[in-house]
């Protein structure tokens, strides 16, 4: 018995696949190898342009996120899938990259071990192009194979940032796809291996967001038609939403903190117990709005229409008024402490009381109702602590 020769079942993987191959004929592998390669130019096609098709669609305002706008912005059709919301084709993009991406991996490495077959087997084959012998296909190839899916994950992860739960997600998949794409050329690693690294990947990623807090962007919403929507407990902090047309939406409790909200239309909007804390809402139309309850501390109000506001119980404390039309607005029990009210307009101001004044500033432009007056002058240090 020879004890030298390897048995079949201590070959590694690979090598008891090349030897099964070597049964079959030279001219069988010689074609193999050229339906292989074919397989591998039609998936990555494939795989190319539906990459293509997901950063265009990426490129849709962020008022699509929120389920608003047309038809060809609220609604994607999925390759493969068919049409679903914006949002649904925020999961549902990557994943069929990820899944486009492992099937044209098999495909390469089944044709690499083709390769390696024919020319070790001298089989003949049809004169064809070497195109990966050409430096600029080799060099977009390479794009293509590392740095196309990486690079669209990232894209994904920040579009779907506005939402930090989801853009979170997103990252720590993005962490296991570079993972994957930077050990793949590495073949002295198994597939274990290689499995392992990526998940370690994952690991650090989600640690670092527990740590520090999920990844987030603002909104990005100007000029947006966004009238008439239902946007309550909606986290807008620090969007960019000057000259929107809010008008009759609905934003109860919605968090519209540090938003920028400058000549935006928010007339008949419902506000109730809102957070608009150090908010610039200057030139905005806010007449009508139910303010009741709302957080307003430290918003910059300059020459916003609040005419007919209702500002009940709403936190003034620190807002800048000056040059505000306030006529009419209903300020029973609102907190106005260190309000700057230089310029504006409380002439038919409801349930506003002397005590509320005595906290505020105003000028000789502020206007009053009747029998009420201002005991303090604004100075340039009135919001210093």
């Amino acid at each position: 018995m020879d004890l030298s020769a390897p048995k079949q079942d201590s070959l590694p993987l690979t090598g008891r696949k090349l030897r099964s191959l070597r049964i079959l004929s030279p001219d069988a592998i010689g074609k193999a190898a050229d339906e292989s390669a074919t397989q591998v130019t039609r998936i990555g096609l494939t795989f190319l342009g539906t990459t293509a098709f997901c950063l265009l669609s990426l490129l849709s305002p962020d008022s699509a996120l929120l389920g608003v706008g047309s038809e060809k912005t609220a609604v994607v059709n999925v390759p493969f899938a068919g049409p679903v919301s914006f949002f649904g084709f925020m999961l549902l993009g990557p994943t069929v990259l990820i899944v486009l991406r492992i099937y044209l991996q098999i495909y390469v490495e089944h044709s690499e071990r083709l390769e390696r077959l024919a020319r070790s087997m001298s089989v003949a084959r049809t004169p064809m192009l070497v195109p990966l012998q050409n430096p600029l296909i080799r060099g977009f190839s390479g794009l293509t194979f590392y740095l196309l899916l990486p690079l669209t994950m990232f894209a994904f992860a920040w579009k779907a940032a506005a939402f930090p739960a989801s853009g979170s997600a997103l990252l720590v998949v993005a962490a296991v796809v570079i993972a994957s794409h930077l050990v793949l050329p590495l073949k002295k690693f198994s597939g274990r291996s290689k499995a392992l690294l990526s998940s370690g990947a994952a690991i650090v990623v989600f640690a670092m967001l527990v740590g520090n807090g999920p990844v987030r962007r603002p909104f990005y919403l100007f000029r947006a038609n966004l009238t008439g929507q239902y946007f309550s407990f909606e986290d807008f902090m620090g969007a960019q939403l000057n000259n929107a047309n809010l008008s009759d939406t609905e934003l109860f409790q919605a968090n519209l903190s540090r938003a920028y909200l400058i000549g935006a239309d928010l007339s008949r909007a419902k506000l109730g117990n809102a957070n608009l804390s150090r908010a610039h809402v200057m030139q905005a139309k806010l007449n009508g709005t139910d303010l009741v309850l709302a957080n307003l501390s430290g918003a910059f109000f300059g020459s916003a229409n609040l005419n007919g506001a209702d500002l009940r119980s709403a936190k003034l404390t620190g807002a800048d008024l000056r040059g505000t039309d306030l006529t009419g607005a209903d300020l029973g029990n609102a907190k106005l402490s260190r309000a700057h009210l230089g310029g504006a307009n409380l002439s038919a101001a409801k349930h506003l009381t002397q005590e509320q004044l005595d906290e505020t500033c105003g000028d000789a432009d502020t206007k009053l109702p009747e029998g009420l007056t201002l005991k303090k002058t604004c100075t340039l240090e009135w919001f210093d602590d």
